[in-house]
């Protein structure tokens, strides 16, 4: 399991409802350094995002969205939102691309594709 493997490493790694409180106060949110949400529920992407800006303003987050309105509400949070059909159709066509010995296009300077500016 990715858990116990990560652990293994020597990483903290929480596993759990983060709609529990319990849960949001194992993430260690007020020191963590960057958050990243990868999970498919809006809601509870919304509750984590909040608790974060809660308990450290500051704290970079970034999370992975299905809709292009979720996108634009999570960017109004300070937010760095990767609308995850997107992101994967840009891989898709760059691989396309590289197997058939074509030329990808050029990332703008200093940006990577999943590197959207933040709101605010």
């Amino acid at each position: 399991m990715l858990i116990d493997e990560l652990r293994r490493r020597g990483v903290e790694a929480v596993q759990g409802d983060v709609a529990q409180n319990a849960t949001i106060k194992q993430l260690h949110l007020d020191t963590a350094r960057l958050v990243v949400i990868a999970m498919s529920d809006p809601v509870a992407t919304r509750h984590v995002v909040d608790a974060a800006h809660r308990l450290h303003p500051d704290l970079p987050v970034i999370a992975r969205t299905h809709s292009e309105s979720e996108r634009r509400y999570l960017l109004a949070q300070r937010v760095d939102a990767i609308l995850a059909e997107q992101e994967l159709a840009l891989t898709m066509n760059r691989h396309a691309l590289a197997r058939l010995g074509c030329p990808t296009p050029a990332e703008p300077a200093g940006e990577s594709p999943v590197t959207l500016p933040r709101a605010g």
